[in-house]
């Protein structure tokens, strides 16, 4: 993901964090070849946790390699979870692995406990996700 695409999704990820329920706990990963999360474990949506979220949003670059989804989602859904999670990513959809993303998605212990959204920045999005 890069240029314009790039940007839309770092717009959309900063109007999303805007938008979260004032109760909720949220976390950040960046993806491409590999993947990092923002905080080693979720933040409780917080007036300066917001501010450290949108910073890193605002400085993010298209620079860790190729749209590898299936990684970071398999380390998010390792994090034990006692409550509805929702994951929402955010991607160009040049995604090479969609059946596995999808397979991974749709087995129960991930269903029982994560609701999984993805959302396709500019025209090359993949129509299976």
């Amino acid at each position: 993901m890069s240029g314009n695409r790039m940007e839309q999704a770092k717009a959309a990820l900063v109007l999303m964090i805007r938008q979260l329920p004032v109760d909720c706990k949220f976390n950040i990963v960046s993806f491409g070849s590999n993947h990092q999360f923002l905080w080693p474990a979720f933040r409780d949506y917080a007036q300066d946790s917001i501010e450290i979220a949108i910073g890193y949003v605002q400085r993010m670059m298209a620079n860790m390699g190729g749209t590898e989804i299936l990684s970071p989602l398999e380390a998010i859904f390792q994090i034990p979870c006692n409550t509805l999670r929702h994951v929402m990513v955010f991607t160009d959809g040049s995604v090479s692995n969609t059946h596995q993303v999808l397979e991974l998605c749709g087995l129960p212990p991930v269903r029982r406990c994560h609701r999984v959204h993805g959302v396709g920045i500019g025209q090359g999005c993949s129509t299976g996700l």
